[in-house]
């Protein structure tokens, strides 16, 4: 499932709106305070929020505390639109900071670790907000543009956004264990077609990653990649019957000139998708097959881990050899609904050639057992 998060609407009523709320919870004495301001004049929509959370170890059922669960963040955003006629423009920014602990964090088998190791018997609130170790340091900035043109038929969109990441983990407290930098660009222009009942829309994503270590400790070398994808949908339905096809071709190529690793990586991969399906609706009964084809590339992670993941207790190894993954599925979906009640069954067989996935081995590293990434011939799946 995909888990999406909507800015709020502007306001339409030319006065000024606003808030300001505070929360406190007593199972870790969590303290979050929130502000927001909605204002409109005419063509000019301007929406602020704030917010400042933080909180101390979080108290388990047995009034024993997670020892070093506390955390401290701050947020800013605000969004800024202007209209006129038939032509929109939105911008958006967002900058949030964060230091979070990391509890239970633990070298070797989880499950040989007693219970009182990693919590404390009481709180002491003049200390435990205090950050102590481990501890991420997390500071995200996001810029969106956003903008679109109606004239007759056609819907023309453009999207551009850019995201900057920084995350440091200090493991102890003269220098971090890892400092890592990701930014992420993202250009999408599209044109969309409506007449009657059909819809055509042309579109393409451009994307620039990079991923640059601002120490000699790496949990991924420095990588860069570029990623192009032009892509057409049509959309038609008459008389309870519709159809929607796609299809998408796209481009990619990862390039690592990480000089401390002795790294010489450029490769590319370059495939085409599609997905196709007929539906038919009657008063509240829906019923749709459907075939695609997809690709998926190896991700930078896939390719050139050689470390822990503390968050799966595992020494993982890439594989800078590893290919595109291709897959193929069938599936059939009906759904029922009410007022208050719905059903659906969707069965689905799914075939993936070339599967990538983590293999245990019966290696030890540093007390952690190693996996490696690996490709599987052909892979089944279906439920």
């Amino acid at each position: 499932g995909l888990l999406y998060f909507k800015d709020a609407p502007f306001i339409i009523s030319n006065k000024v709106k606003g808030f300001i709320s505070s929360e406190f919870n007593n199972s870790n004495y969590l303290n979050s305070n929130q502000f927001g301001i909605k204002w409109n004049k005419k063509k000019l929509y301007f929406n602020l929020y704030g917010q400042y959370s933080i909180a101390s170890d979080y108290r388990l059922p047995n009034n024993t505390y997670l020892f070093n669960s506390r955390f401290k963040q701050n947020t800013i955003k605000f969004s800024l639109g202007y209209r006129h006629k038939n032509w929109q423009n939105i911008f958006r920014c967002q900058i949030h900071a964060e230091t979070t602990g990391i509890p239970g964090h633990i070298h070797g088998e989880p499950s040989e670790v007693d219970l009182t190791e990693i919590t404390s018997s009481e709180l002491d609130l003049s200390n435990d907000f205090t950050p102590t170790r481990p501890t991420q340091f997390i500071k995200n900035q996001l810029f969106i543009y956003e903008s679109n043109y109606m004239v007759n038929n056609f819907k023309f969109d453009f999207y551009a956004g850019h995201f900057v990441n920084n995350l440091k983990e200090y493991e102890k407290w003269t220098r971090p264990a890892f400092d890592l930098s990701l930014s992420n660009t993202l250009f999408s222009p599209s044109v969309r077609y409506i007449y009657d009942k059909l819809s055509i829309q042309l579109g393409s994503q451009i994307i620039f990653q990079d991923n640059k270590n601002n120490i000699n400790d790496r949990l991924i070398p420095d990588v860069s990649s570029l990623n192009l994808g032009p892509y057409a949908l049509i959309e038609y339905e008459k008389d309870n019957f519709g159809i929607n096809s796609g299809v998408r071709f796209d481009y990619k190529r990862v390039r690592s000139d990480d000089q401390l690793l002795k790294l010489d990586y450029d490769n590319s991969f370059n495939s085409t998708s599609f997905s196709s399906g007929i539906y038919y609706k009657f008063i509240d009964h829906i019923l749709r097959i459907a075939f695609s084809g997809a690709y998926r590339s190896p991700h930078v992670s896939e390719l050139f881990s050689d470390g822990v993941h503390h968050g799966t207790n595992r020494y993982e190894i890439g594989d800078q050899q590893l290919d595109i993954e291709y897959a193929n599925q069938i599936d059939f979906k009906y759904q029922w609904s009410s007022e208050h009640m719905g059903i659906v069954i969707n069965p689905f067989i799914q075939d993936i050639s070339d599967f990538i996935s983590l293999a245990p081995t019966d290696s030890v590293i540093s007390g952690y057992n190693v996996y490696n990434y690996m490709q599987y011939d052909k892979v089944k799946i279906n439920g």
